[in-house]
């Protein structure tokens, strides 16, 4: 199953990685990405394949938005 995955923070160093590294750990693969810089603020917008994740998507968006409590993003 595909899935879109958006991300919008004040610009900061690894966002990118933070997000990718989750997402690699979770057996997620990145098919599609574009990221721009809007007012000092990070936008990403990424397409995503779940297929082979043996979690659900709430799950992941879970690990995600604990992820972000952490790094204060």
């Amino acid at each position: 199953m595909n899935a879109i995955v958006t991300v919008f923070a004040r610009d900061d160093k690894g966002i990118t990685a933070y997000v990718s590294t989750i997402l690699a750990e979770n057996e997620i693969n990145i098919l599609d990405i574009s990221q721009t810089l809007m007012h000092g603020h990070f936008t990403m917008i990424m397409l995503v394949d779940t297929g082979c994740s043996g979690k659900t998507f709430d799950e992941i968006s879970e690990e995600l938005s604990r992820k972000q409590d952490e790094t204060g993003l």
